[in-house]
């Protein structure tokens, strides 16, 4: 990054993105705008190619998308609207610049706590403020926005140990590349790649799942008639690791009948992964187990 802190404005608003860039460079940022989603886009590729990316991007929740602006109470749980609350830049942003903290900021008085974590989940927002406490916590906001950032690219002293669970036959290739882009993230990642279909459960496993930090089960449809991925999903419940359910090809608990032993396994928050986004999604679930924001 840039000695000099960068901020992109993406506001379609005018005198909006005036004030905040006022705002910006009165604290020695350099500041630049964009109107729309698309001139985001065309700006943030062309700072990484210049060798000077934005450090930060401020994105209002209701921008033009497409012609359309798209910020109403409706919007928010709409599954008809493409893509609701500025949600477009910024899974844009967080898929080809990681290293931007988003902020978003917003005027509409509806919007609810539920609705600012769906937007973390979904969208990987990094931090949110409402328009009328920008001229007193704005400084905050982004110094919060920044440190979450940090903390996710930040190489671990002692990284984190994970534990991957799934079942050959439907998940082997979603299994090697979560453990494959872990690991580029730093992460310390353990799967079992020899073990599975010999008919024992060796201590060696078992100490693996016990002392985790992060024990992820790949959960498709099938997956649970596994005796196998049943014992490794027991033995992390009873030693109380911290569990991340990755969910593919359409799992749903409500759909799964849980055997006794997995009682309590449908609480934790689970990630779901389709093909079509399993890129950004497994960057929110790096984000889950750098931040903790699985938790809840």
């Amino acid at each position: 990054m840039t000695s000099t802190p960068r901020v992109l404005i993406i506001d379609d608003d005018a005198g909006w993105r005036t004030t905040l860039a006022t705002y910006f460079r009165l604290r020695r940022w350099e500041v630049e705008e964009a109107a729309s989603s698309t001139e985001a886009e065309a700006k943030s590729d062309a700072a990484l190619q210049a060798g000077r990316p934005f450090t930060l991007a401020t994105v209002d929740m209701g921008f033009v998308i497409g012609g359309a602006r798209q910020a109403t109470a409706e919007s928010i749980h709409s599954p008809s609207l493409e893509m609701p609350m500025g949600g477009h830049i910024l899974n844009y942003l967080k898929s080809r610049h990681p290293y931007i903290a988003c902020v978003m900021i917003s005027g509409y008085k509806e919007l609810t706590i539920e609705d600012v974590i769906d937007l973390r989940d979904d969208h990987n927002l990094d931090y949110f403020i409402h328009k009328h406490r920008v001229n007193t916590h704005l400084d905050e906001t982004v110094r919060k926005a920044l440190q979450r950032v940090e903390r996710s690219l930040t190489p671990f002293a002692i990284p984190p140990r994970l534990f991957i669970s799934y079942r050959r036959q439907s998940s082997w290739g979603i299994a090697l590349l979560l453990k494959t882009l872990l690991e580029q993230r730093g992460l310390d990642v353990f799967i079992d790649l020899h073990s599975m279909g010999s008919g024992k459960f060796d201590d060696r496993l078992i100490r693996e799942v016990q002392t985790c930090d992060c024990f992820v089960v790949i959960l498709a449809p099938d997956t649970l008639e596994s005796d196998w991925v049943r014992r490794e999903c027991q033995i992390a419940l009873e030693a109380q690791r911290r569990i991340i359910p990755v969910m593919i090809d359409g799992f749903e608990f409500r759909h799964a009948e849980l055997p006794a032993e997995l009682h309590g396994l449908d609480s934790y928050n689970g990630l779901p992964v389709s093909a079509h986004d399993a890129l950004p999604q497994i960057q929110k679930l790096t984000s889950w187990i750098i931040n903790g924001d699985d938790a809840g």
